[in-house]
C-alpha cells in the first residue's frame, strides 16, 4: 500500500510511476538517507579512531600459560 493512497484525490492503480507527487518525495527520501548515511559514516569513523587511541594506551597484558 502506498503511504499517500489515502491523502491523493488523483489516486488509481499504478498511478505513482507517472506521478511527479511520488517522484518529488522519493527524491527527498533519498537525499535524507544519504545525509543519514553520511552523518552515521563520519561518525563511526570517528568514534573507531578513538577506540583504536585509546586501545594504544592500554598496557599490554603478557600471555599467561
Amino acid at each position: 500500500m502506498l503511504p499517500c493512497q489515502n491523502q491523493c484525490p488523483y489516486f488509481h492503480p499504478d498511478c505513482h510511476k507517472t506521478c511527479d507527487r511520488w517522484a518529488e518525495r522519493q527524491n527527498r527520501q533519498r537525499e535524507e538517507n544519504l545525509k543519514r548515511k553520511n552523518f552515521l559514516r563520519i561518525h563511526n569513523q570517528l568514534c573507531s579512531e578513538q577506540l583504536r587511541q585509546l586501545q594504544g594506551l592500554m598496557p599490554v597484558r603478557g600471555h599467561y600459560r
